[in-house]
């Protein structure tokens, strides 16, 4: 029991340190790079840790199934990660330049189909939901003009009322100035004969 126990609790340990040094460490390293701060590594070094971290997770997590029954292989795996990132010993250079570079090569171009059918994919699944977002946005807004249409309506007819109002009341005004006008000249008549008999 308590050497299932052990197993058990070392296995989480183990598991806790290959994240830290596996992850974590360089996460930072790369952190501290990206802000200038980072004499460590340099971004070639950089790059290729990463390239060679998600390829080798990716391997190890498809066939851990197989992996975890080898014996001490959360350890053996720590000691990799460890390997692959830490300057001195430049792990990740040296497998990516003798072995992946190579093998990535020879695979690139099938890579890079299935990559652009992947983005095309990508493409086509936000011009969807571009579309469906759009939908109800433009239904609600036919729904927003809908309800403004009876106000703009009646709006333009008491517009037009006011306007045929003013109209007749500027008509008004202009008979009772020609009305105006006509007594006025009249009278200046009726002075200009007063004035020209004296």
């Amino acid at each position: 029991f308590f050497f299932d126990l052990y197993c058990k609790m070392a296995g989480i340990v183990a598991t806790s340190a290959v994240w830290l040094i596996g992850f974590l460490i360089p996460a930072w390293i790369t952190f501290r790079f990206l802000l200038g701060k980072n004499t460590m590594m340099d971004a070639t070094q950089l790059l290729t840790y990463w390239l060679v971290y998600g390829l080798t997770y990716a391997i190890s997590d498809a066939f851990e199934f197989l992996l975890c029954w080898l014996p001490l292989w959360p350890y053996l795996k720590l000691a990799f990660f460890l390997w692959l990132w830490y300057p001195a010993t430049d792990g990740a250079g040296l497998l990516y330049s003798n072995h992946l570079c190579k093998i990535l090569e020879a695979i690139a171009p099938q890579i890079e189909v299935y990559v652009g059918q992947l983005w095309a994919l990508l493409d086509q699944v936000a011009a969807r939901k571009e579309e469906a977002e759009a939908k109800p946005a433009a239904a609600e807004k036919g729904a927003c003009e809908a309800k403004a249409a009876p106000a703009e309506v009646e709006d333009t007819n008491s517009n037009s009322v006011s306007e045929a109002a003013a109209a007749e009341k500027a008509k008004e005004q202009s008979k009772e100035t020609e009305q105006v006008a006509e007594p006025e000249e009249p009278k200046v008549e009726d002075d200009e004969k007063e004035a020209t008999p004296e």
